[in-house]
């Protein structure tokens, strides 16, 4: 599967694709009863960037489906200029808020667990916002 993977992200990044990468590490998972895997794709850009994307089955899902899944998310964030992608952005929430002074860090994607951690730190009187200027996606205070 994780050949499929890498042939599928190369297929989603097309040859228009101008991020150099340095590497794609992929990760299989099968559980012992055989019914379920997961995937987890992650590429690291000579910027020093480490983007990543993962996905698991359902019983409905083959393993192409599965990787097909994996590498369009991973090109996506990967066709960003973004830094963090979705799966940390939510991470990084509380360290731009104690940076100090004006502090903003683009992500790949906002997702719910984004937009939650920016509430959670407003409880605790912090600053922090999701802005959204000309298609790019930050995380600012």
């Amino acid at each position: 599967m994780a050949r499929v993977a890498y042939a599928e992200l190369q297929d989603a990044l097309g040859p228009s694709f101008t991020r150099p990468m340095l590497s794609v590490e992929t990760s299989y998972v099968r559980d012992a009863g055989g019914d379920a895997y997961g995937l987890t794709l992650a590429a690291q850009t000579y910027e020093g960037d480490v983007l990543g994307a993962c996905a698991t089955s359902d019983k409905k899902s083959t393993p192409e489906i599965v990787a097909r899944s994996v590498a369009s998310e991973l090109a996506a964030a990967l066709n960003t200029s973004a830094p963090v992608d979705k799966h940390l952005a939510d991470q990084v929430v509380q360290l731009v808020c104690l940076a100090g002074g004006v502090s903003r860090v683009e992500v790949a994607e906002a997702t719910g667990h984004l937009e939650t951690a920016v509430e959670v730190v407003r409880v605790f009187g912090l600053d922090a916002a999701v802005e959204r200027v000309g298609g790019r996606t930050w995380v600012a205070s």
